[in-house]
């Protein structure tokens, strides 16, 4: 009651946004005096310290509070908000009240009487900017929620044979865990696991007994492909599979042994098309980082389930799944057609789910289908799959020039490109004007602090450095591929295959 009668205060925001302001005053207060009269700062230094204190307390106390009625919508959305609130704090009040301030105090004012004009002066621009701009709500697209898209009414269908589609290649090291958790599914009905790979792969070597006794299927081709062939394996894939659902995996994921029961409870409610998250099988640094960094993650997390549909596919919060984790109708894939093989790179997970939210169905993205996932294992690694994923988004953008998710991925571009043109700027600029690198550190050891809060480990400090190379990586090779053009040099050809009969063949 006492929260309701309070909502109902006039002008409840700015006595909120002023009672803030008036306890964060306090608090520069004590750091001035702190600084000044007991550790003797130099008064313009104290005000820097003090202002980083005051600027970043002051957001999280309004975000939580003055603000709590604007929520955002995950984690990029929350960095945004801090983004928009320090670049106004720091381009617009900082330097206007660090000149009022040094002005005050070099006529003689008392420095605490100084600090008190110039927030005085700065707190009303400080109250609009912050409604109108820095804590404006998320334009209302829709709920794409699953509680507000049920799934799709139809009767119940036996749906019981499935089957398994996996593209290899050289897949050695993971290939056995990924099988013998598919064999180890608690699934009653048949489960019919095929393997897509090339001629005398080495794949093969750590399944010769599992075909040997027929337990998996093995489809050889020769593909001439200029990158990544994984697609046109997956349509050779479908081709022969029997089963009526559907289901893609990658030779590096290790599923629990509920995963085909879960999903094809899914596709019986009525889904027809359920895609899930995955976690690292591996818990040490890099596995961490793809599982818990906060800032740019590339993998999907799927913390609540969400549809992807027409309307909210390319929002914030409505990621695409991949390809490693998802059940499908054999209906949805006659009337979808075979995925591109010209996606040579990456994307071409984002592709296909792209087609097929385009033929009208919609995309069940849930975290109750989760898989394990040998992520990469090192920077350089992650060099690689950056890059790929720069090359693969041309290819996207030019195949889906006005999707948002490609625009979306434009406005990424553009942020990339101007951090790192701030933190050029920043290097000289700071020699120039010290208190500028006080702050800079200051920003970065709080963004730091922030992410291992958000990562619940200490380790997560690091996570924004890497994540800002990794982020160049990928423009750099996004803007590569956007200046040569969509016309692709190579084409994707399958040029033979057939099913290994491992009676006959020696394998390598």
């Amino acid at each position: 009651m006492a929260s309701s009668a309070w909502g109902r205060v006039p002008y409840r925001r700015q006595l909120t946004f002023g009672t803030i302001g008036v306890s964060v005053m306090g608090v520069s207060y004590l750091s001035l005096i702190l600084q000044i009269s007991v550790l003797g700062v130099t008064p313009w230094l104290a005000y820097v310290v003090q202002a980083v204190l005051a600027i970043e307390l002051n957001f999280v106390l309004n975000h939580k509070i003055t603000w709590r009625d604007r929520p955002v919508r995950g984690f990029s959305e929350w960095l945004v908000r801090f983004g928009k609130f320090n670049a106004t704090r720091w381009a617009l009040a900082f330097p206007f009240n660090f000149v009022l301030f040094a002005g005050l105090v070099a006529v003689g004012i008392h420095y605490l009487i100084a600090n008190t004009i110039c927030i005085g002066a700065a707190t009303i621009i400080n109250y609009v900017v912050g409604d109108r701009f820095v804590f404006m709500p998320a334009k209302d697209e829709g709920d794409g929620s699953i509680s507000a898209i049920p799934p799709p009414e139809r009767g119940s269908i036996p749906l019981t044979s499935v089957s398994v589609v996996i593209p290899v290649k050289r897949s050695h090291q993971t290939i056995r865990k990924t099988v013998d958790s598919l064999i180890a599914q608690d699934y009653p009905g048949d489960v019919e696991i095929i393997l897509v790979g090339d001629y005398q792969d080495s794949t093969w070597i750590p399944l010769r007994d599992l075909i040997i006794d027929n337990r998996i299927a093995v489809i050889e081709t020769e593909i001439v492909c200029p990158g990544r062939d994984a697609n046109a394996k997956r349509n050779l894939g479908f081709e022969h599979a029997t089963g009526e659902i559907l289901v893609l995996t990658d030779s590096d994921m290790v599923l629990p042994a509920d995963w085909v029961s879960t999903g094809v409870a899914l596709i019986n409610d009525g889904w027809d098309c359920a895609a899930g998250s995955m976690r690292s099988m591996d818990w040490g640094f890099w596995g961490q980082y793809a599982d818990r960094n906060q800032l740019g993650s590339k993998t999907p997390r799927m913390e609540k389930d969400y549809v992807l549909t027409s309307e909210s596919y390319g929002r914030n919060g409505f990621k695409p799944p991949v390809t490693a984790n998802v059940f499908v109708t054999r209906e949805l894939v006659e009337d979808v057609g075979e995925m591109d093989p010209h996606f040579v790179f990456t994307y071409e997970d984002y592709e296909w789910f792209r087609h097929i939210i385009d033929r009208g169905y919609r995309i069940l993205c849930t975290g109750r289908l989760v898989a394990g996932h040998y992520h990469r294992q090192g920077f350089r690694d992650l060099i690689k799959e950056y890059r790929q994923s720069g090359q693969g988004t041309g290819d996207y953008i030019y195949k889906y020039p006005h999707c948002r998710f490609g625009r979306l991925r434009l406005k990424q571009l553009a942020t990339v490109y101007l951090a790192a043109a701030l933190a050029v700027v920043a290097v000289p600029a700071s020699v120039l004007f010290p208190p500028l690198a006080l702050a800079g550190l200051g920003g970065g050891v709080l963004l730091g602090l922030l992410s291992a809060v958000r990562a619940q480990s200490t380790a997560g400090f690091f996570y924004p450095a890497i994540t800002f190379v990794l982020g160049m990586t990928y423009a750099i090779a996004l803007t590569e591929r956007l200046w040569q053009g969509k016309n692709i040099p190579e084409k994707t050809q399958v040029v033979s295959s057939g099913v290994l009969d491992a009676q006959d063949r020696v394998l390598v």
